[in-house]
């Protein structure tokens, strides 16, 4: 699994990789699969979602309001507790090559922070949205590798009040 989460009333989300079934769509690209389990541990539903570019996610949360937010390469989804989808939001920036979301948080109002690299892994990315998707805010970094030639740096992410820790 990509993530997994709890909401209020104790239901268990997870998110896993996946690939597509049908004939009709390229078997190479990946989706993303949204599970939801009850409190009786008996499958509520499973539901694909699917994109033309690798829809797969990388990290998932639950929302002060029970809604379910994903991030995965260049995209933001968020669901409602039944599975439908809310909004999609990709991140689209001529000066980062494919971002891939490898953290996601969430503040006391709803707002949705994401955090992670482009495909190249030479920059890193940080971005607030509000509990509609839209961007409020975006910010990138070069990486500087030190340590020689990281081929997947691990990227962690902490929200404390109004401030957001990047490491």
């Amino acid at each position: 699994t990509a993530g997994m989460a709890l909401d209020g009333q104790g239901s268990l989300f997870a998110v896993a990789r996946c690939y597509p079934t049908f004939d009709s769509l390229p078997s190479s690209d990946l989706d993303t699969m949204l599970l939801k389990y009850s409190i009786d541990g008996s499958l509520a539903f499973a539901k694909v979602y699917h994109d033309v570019d690798e829809a797969y996610a990388t990290d998932m949360l639950i929302d002060k309001d029970g809604n379910i937010v994903l991030g995965g390469f260049n995209w933001l989804a968020k669901f409602d507790p039944l599975g439908a989808l809310i909004w999609t939001q990709r991140y689209n920036s001529a000066d980062i090559s494919r971002p891939e979301i490898q953290q996601l948080a969430t503040d006391a109002s709803g707002a949705i922070y994401a955090a992670g690299y482009s495909d190249d892994w030479e920059t890193g990315f940080a971005c607030k949205l509000d509990t509609d998707g839209a961007v409020l805010w975006a910010k990138k970094w070069l990486i500087n590798n030190e340590l020689g030639d990281i081929e997947e740096p691990q990227l962690g992410m902490a929200l404390s009040g109004a401030a957001l820790y990047i490491l």
